[in-house]
């Protein structure tokens, strides 16, 4: 086979980029007396803030975190909620010039002290109720600066921080020396364990703003949006925090997610769009109230983070009376690649998203021939540079000439759309959530039954999701019983974040097969896995 490059392009021209920070590209033609509504909160206190006070609150804060003696490039974490003050916080970074990170709420004590010492993060932005997490991990309370309440024991609160009005409108936003630089620090599950930061410049933020505007017969002016998905993902970061800003929309927010609730948000202020992992449309399914009637507002629905089958897409636009359109991105993509195109085939996600390049390569490495699978390789503006303090994975991610690696296995058509139809990396994905099953591996191997483990991901199609599964070979000596599955998914459950949770059970083997090496061979597992799933499904059902 020729090792000629097979080179697959956008067939929509990139979008000419400007020389502008994440800050001037989102708030330069703003100004302070803005009455259009940008967020607004569909829970609690429903609250909202227009345009012009969110540049005045963002610019207020950045501004005091200078004066209180952060300096640009200095890391911060969020370690907050979805909600208004996430944003303020979020673009008051960006005004500062300051490297934000973000904190799932469900991260383990070993995963907040890794992430503490990986960034030398000089303050942690935290609510009230959060503040536990920060004793949980062993991390100084004298860095937090707390969004809600005075809450004391050498912690700051935000309102002493403030700056007057008058001083901050005088403040100019810091201007960073190249568009290169880091000004988002997104985190990533790794196929060994512990997250990495994921370097994204503001180059690759504004170019993915750019590019998902430039999506054909997609937008065609402001919309209503719908948001229900965490913000320190990249989907909620990106498609719902900075999208509907850059696009002059509106965000409504809701949080946490109930299907009926959102069915009402969506028909109460006629919603346009939304963003969605496949659970979500299995729970909107499942609603009475996710019909037409309630949803028919819609113009479309986006799903990512995991792919969403062919029969439940067809299923769900049916009762719903509303395409939806998969899409395929990951956190190192700053959130997409390919995708969200009307006309699509259902099941596949799409076309490139403009000005994005992509190859095929085979297990040897080689281009793949047209209509063969191979690994997703994609370059581009929006393509990170790279893993923070890094190198090795950076360079296991990414070519010499700059070709990220995804570990995803595609087929293109004819057309140019792309298929998703294996996994080459060992993620396992539960309801868009990363989970490398090397974690829960070491974690079973602690316990003093298990001689070796295997985690491996089953599709569950109720769930419309992947669920982490183990199997395990005892030591030598110890009987096998009955209550030993269940003590053992509660030894992982104690050890880890809630999305990492064997929800897929866990099976007792006589012998794990492993390498002479001693590696386990996850592909005959996941193999194992399959074979019982399919079992499973031809059993009769009972009669009730």
């Amino acid at each position: 086979m020729s090792s000629k490059q097979i080179i697959y392009r956008s067939r929509t021209p990139a979008p000419k980029l400007p020389q502008q920070s994440v800050w001037s590209f989102l708030f330069d033609d703003v100004a302070f007396d803005d009455a259009r509504l940008a967020y607004a909160e569909c829970q609690g206190q429903e609250r909202r803030i227009t345009f012009g006070e969110l540049k005045s609150a963002a610019q207020r804060l950045g501004a005091s975190l200078l004066r209180s003696g952060l300096r640009p490039d200095d890391a911060v974490l969020l370690l907050l909620p979805n909600g208004i003050d996430f944003i303020v916080t979020l673009f008051a970074t960006q005004f500062a010039g300051l490297r934000a990170s973000f904190i799932n709420p469900a991260y383990t004590r070993l995963e907040l002290r890794h992430i503490w010492k990986t960034l030398g993060a000089k303050r942690i932005f935290v609510t009230s109720r959060l503040l536990p997490n920060l004793t949980k991990a062993g991390l100084p309370w004298d860095k937090a600066i707390v969004l809600d309440v005075d809450a004391g024991n050498a912690t700051t609160f935000v309102g002493r921080l403030l700056i007057s009005l008058e001083d901050s409108r005088r403040a100019e936003a810091h201007q960073p020396a190249s568009l290169e630089q880091t000004c988002y620090l997104p985190w990533s599950s790794g196929t060994t364990g512990l997250p990495k930061a994921v370097e994204l410049s503001h180059r690759n933020v504004v170019s993915m703003l750019l590019a998902l505007q430039a999506i054909p017969d997609l937008y065609d002016g402001p919309k209503r949006t719908l948001g229900c998905l965490p913000f320190f993902h990249a989907v909620g970061l990106i498609k719902l925090v900075h999208l509907p800003l850059a696009m002059r929309g509106t965000l409504y927010i809701l949080t946490p997610f109930r299907p009926d609730a959102f069915c009402d948000v969506v028909r109460k202020y006629q919603i346009q769009g939304t963003q969605a992992v496949p659970p979500i449309i299995v729970s909107l399914l499942s609603s009475a109230k996710g019909t037409q009637e309630y949803l028919g507002s819609l113009e479309h629905i986006a799903c990512g983070a995991a792919p969403l089958s062919e029969e439940l897409q067809s299923r769900a636009e049916k009762r719903f009376g509303v395409p939806i359109l998969q899409s395929f991105g990951m956190s190192e993509t700053t959130v997409s690649a390919v995708g969200m195109n009307h006309g699509m085939k259902s099941g596949s996600v799409g076309w490139l998203l403009p000005g994005l390049e992509a190859r095929l390569l085979n297990d040897d490495d080689v281009d793949a021939a047209p209509g063969e699978r191979g690994e997703l390789l994609l370059r581009g503006p929006n393509i990170t540079k790279g893993y923070f303090r890094n190198a090795e994975a950076t360079r296991g991610a990414k070519t010499h000439d700059g070709w990220l690696r995804t570990g995803d296995v595609a087929v293109v058509d004819e057309s140019g759309q792309f298929t998703i139809v294996d996994r080459k990396k060992e993620l396992i994905k539960y309801k868009g959530f990363q989970v490398p099953p090397a974690e829960l591996e070491g974690i079973l191997l602690q316990h003093p039954s298990v001689a070796v483990a295997a985690v491996v991901g089953i599709y569950d199609a109720a769930q419309a999701t992947e669920l982490p599964r183990a199997y395990v070979q005892l030591h030598a000596g110890v009987a096998p019983s009955a209550e030993l599955p269940r003590e053992l998914q509660e030894w992982v459950k104690e050890r880890t974040s809630a999305q990492k949770r064997l929800r897929g059970g866990v099976r007792v083997l006589e012998h794990v097969p492993v390498s002479a090496s001693g590696k386990v061979l996850r592909k005959e597992m996941r193999a194992l896995a399959k074979r019982e799933q399919e079992a499973l499904e031809g059993q009769p059902k009972a009669r009730l």
